[in-house]
């Protein structure tokens, strides 16, 4: 027996019996619809049968029990539309390592880091000079201007180093710059070349272990990616 149908067993009233009158706060029972027994109230309509009644909620119970049935059935139906995902995997770091723009950014930043090397060994070359001469004019010296030409030779290090840090924060800064365009030519090629094949998932090689030959995009990627963007000026800031 449902759950319904055993409601409406024990809501049924008993065959020949009247069912109570209800009552209003007090007691006093209840005659019609707004009016008291023995009172004065407005009369409207009279009630309804008790046997309407009981049939009215015995239907209000049995659609409140449908409504996880109808959730389940919706639920199901929209998993059925859902289409598997054609996934497609790209090795970004080896797409901004063999792209033709980035070898020549890289290219651009040792050549210049190159030429910041040569200086600062001429400068430490000297350094090295000023600092044996240093010490052989130390025992000619006073114990003050020994003291005056140690500080200053200390503070011509500093210098250097202060120089050698500014080269190096400035080469990266335009290695970063140039290779954010790469990055940006990147994306825009990955999401192209999915589109073109169907892929709806692309996933960064190094998150998968095993993949299928057929899956990778990464040549036809770089393919692309050379052709859309074949080098890029590299700006080394002041």
């Amino acid at each position: 027996m449902t759950t319904a149908a055993r409601y409406w067993e024990l809501a049924r009233p008993v065959q020949g019996a009247a069912p109570p009158a209800p009552s209003r706060p007090g007691g006093v029972p209840w005659t019609r619809i707004g009016e008291w027994q023995g009172g004065g109230g407005p009369r409207t309509a009279d009630r309804l049968p008790a046997r309407q009644r009981w049939l009215g909620l015995a239907l209000v119970v049995v659609a409140l029990l449908m409504l996880p049935i109808a959730a389940v059935t919706n639920a199901a139906a929209t998993d059925a539309e859902l289409k598997p995902p054609v996934i497609a995997v790209v090795d970004i770091q080896h797409l901004f390592r063999a792209a033709d723009a980035a070898r020549d950014i890289q290219s651009a930043i040792d050549a210049q880091r190159e030429i910041y090397a040569r200086d600062v060994a001429d400068q430490e070359r000297r350094l090295r000079e000023l600092e044996q001469t240093l010490i052989g004019e130390r025992g000619a010296s006073t114990p003050e201007e020994f003291a005056a030409r140690r500080r200053a030779f200390e503070q011509q290090i500093a210098a250097i180093q202060r120089d050698v840090q500014a080269r190096k924060r400035r080469l990266d800064q335009a290695f970063n710059e140039s290779m954010a365009t790469v990055r940006e030519s990147v994306l825009k090629t990955v999401a192209d070349v999915a589109q073109e094949l169907g892929a709806t998932v692309v996933l960064n090689r190094n998150q998968v272990v095993i993949v299928e030959k057929s899956l990778e995009i990464t040549d036809l990627v770089l393919e692309r990616l050379n052709e859309r963007l074949p080098s890029v000026e590299v700006t080394i800031p002041d």
